[in-house]
């Protein structure tokens, strides 16, 4: 397999064993924005608002309302679910290296950074630890004035 398509297959691996339904979304726009636009003169241009107005606020809010209810209703989850998952997909993406990529990670071993083997069998097998966002930026900003 190419060396590319690992986080593909890695990815979708994943989402095949644990059962998970992968849903891709689309990335919604407002139609005015996906005009193309051409120079014609302010009597073509005021003659052709006259034929199609643009879209009255009260069809652009109804449209905003019922991408936002369909979106609550696949995002329903917490802050501890999100975090089950995150630490879930990390430990099978760091499994999934060793057990299908080992002889390369040796390679990254031997000639790029020793650690490599070792940090991999680290993270896939060790709990994480859960920090609140202050507690880590507490910690980055520590962690920097050491190394200054």
């Amino acid at each position: 397999m190419p060396r590319h398509k690992l986080p593909t297959h890695s990815s979708r691996s994943m989402v095949s064993f644990m059962c998970i339904l992968l849903l891709s979304q689309p990335v919604i726009v407002r139609v005015e924005m996906l005009q193309v636009t051409t120079i014609i003169s302010e009597a073509e241009k005021l003659e052709e608002l006259k034929e199609n107005p643009p879209p009255s606020e009260s069809d652009i809010k109804a449209a905003e309302l019922v991408v936002k209810e369909k979106g609550e209703a696949v995002a329903k989850t917490s802050a501890k679910d999100d975090m089950k998952c995150a630490e879930a997909y990390a430990r099978f993406l760091y499994q999934w290296l060793l057990d299908h990529c080992y002889h390369d990670m040796e390679f990254m071993t031997k000639f790029i950074d020793k650690t490599t083997l070792q940090r991999l069998e680290m993270v896939a097998k060790s709990k994480f630890h859960r920090v609140t966002y202050t507690e880590a930026v507490a910690i980055l900003r520590k962690q920097r004035k050491q190394e200054i």
